[in-house]
């Protein structure tokens, strides 16, 4: 089974899908225009930010290579 999940980069695929619907569903909750009046711009602001943090990790995991090379 490690061949198959290294072979197919099944673990990775998983993670950036994941990170995908994360970021989907946060977004369009926080865009709502009810919540984004609770919360303020400077909320938003600090929400854009991880957001766009945790996609640029999931991308770089993503593109490594196993094993670090």
């Amino acid at each position: 089974m490690p061949d198959f999940l290294r072979r197919h980069r099944l673990i990775p695929r998983l993670v950036l899908i994941w990170a995908c619907v994360l970021i989907t569903v946060v977004v369009l909750r926080v865009t709502d225009p009810e919540v984004m009046a609770v919360i303020g711009g400077a909320a938003v602001a600090t929400i854009v930010t991880g957001v766009i943090g945790i996609l640029a990790t999931v991308v770089t995991f993503y593109r490594s290579k196993p094993g670090g090379q």
